[in-house]
């Protein structure tokens, strides 16, 4: 087997933000933010198995498990006080 012909799936990760600053006067302000990250919960596969004489070569038989890497839909809420 030549190297690099077994290709891994595809990754896909949308993450997503949104905010609204509140005005109270000229200096003062509350801002709302909302940070959906892995928006979807889309499942990324890692690499598939690739020793030649394992049971389950070829097969992607895990995802990737931490937030940098895609894992779970994680959702952010913060307030803030500007002044």
């Amino acid at each position: 087997m030549e190297r690099n012909t077994l290709v891994g799936p595809g990754y896909f990760d949308t993450d997503f933000g949104v905010g609204k600053t509140f005005k109270i006067n000229e200096r003062a302000a509350f801002k709302f933010e909302a940070n959906f990250f892995n928006l979807f919960n889309h499942p990324n596969f890692l690499p598939p198995v690739s020793n030649p004489t394992a049971g389950n070569f070829g097969d992607s038989t895990s995802t990737f498990s931490n937030q940098q890497t895609g894992g779970p839909r994680i959702t952010q809420l913060a307030v803030r006080f500007d002044f």
